[in-house]
């Protein structure tokens, strides 16, 4: 796609690989009632730009970007006393609702065509390369066309079953590790057994096992990162 977003003209210098963090300052009610404002960074790595052409954003970046958006705004209008529970560190249950709500804003054809911009709109280099690399089109319109808006918004739920699945699968796979009752529990359990049968489970998503090898194959739950990053036993969140 040759629109882009209007901020993604300052994000131009960064490297190659696409990943959103956020890094924040907590914030908190100071002695005298007074509030210390948080800081809060959305750490951005998007594709390159070249001489002719700007950094693009295709939809799911902008749909993520939306989403850590979400846990940035969070974080600054957190009201709490302590920084232990401000922003983001609040309870598992709401943590990603902001960013789920926000995420909504990145299907509305209206609000796709206010922050899109064609990217032969932003500079004269830019112009004439298009020009150049397109001799026999007429301009393009400087925002995304209405009927293109709405085509894209009507992807939305395309294979939103199996993303759901997933999602699901997921959770009760953490929900069942973090769910054990003692120590000898969990050092009776085999994580890639739990894994595998929970995901053809509810996926209905077959592996070796079909062949007759059980269980006992590949490694999918260590790519499972959320359990490595504060979301054990929380992740059901994304699926609420």
């Amino acid at each position: 796609m040759q629109y882009l977003l209007s901020a993604s003209k300052s994000l131009a210098d960064l490297s190659p690989q696409f990943e959103l963090l956020t890094v924040k300052n907590q914030g908190f009610r100071k002695s005298d009632g007074g509030l210390h404002y948080p800081s809060t960074t959305l750490l951005t790595s998007f594709s390159k730009p070249t001489p002719t052409r700007p950094t693009l954003l295709q939809q799911r970046q902008v749909v993520t970007l939306f989403h850590e958006l979400g846990h940035g705004i969070h974080s600054l209008v957190g009201r709490t006393s302590f920084a232990s529970t401000w922003g983001t560190r609040t309870s598992k249950d709401f943590v990603e609702i902001p960013s789920k709500m926000l995420e909504n804003w990145c299907w509305i054809p209206e609000i796709l065509r206010s922050i899109s911009t064609h990217y032969s709109y932003l500079s004269q280099t830019y112009t004439d390369a298009w020009v150049a690399d397109n001799p026999s089109l007429p301009p393009p319109p400087k925002h995304l066309p209405f009927e293109l808006a709405e085509r894209l918004a009507a992807t939305r739920n395309v294979n939103l079953a199996s993303v759901t699945q997933r999602q699901l699968y997921l959770s009760k796979f953490d929900r069942r590790i973090h769910g054990a009752s003692s120590k000898e529990e969990v050092d009776a359990m085999y994580f890639t057994e739990i894994y595998n049968s929970t995901r053809k489970d509810i996926s209905g998503l077959c592996g070796p096992e079909v062949d007759g090898a059980g269980y006992d194959w590949g490694i999918g739950h260590t790519r499972f990162q959320h359990m490595f990053n504060g979301y054990d036993g929380g992740y059901y969140v994304y699926s609420l």
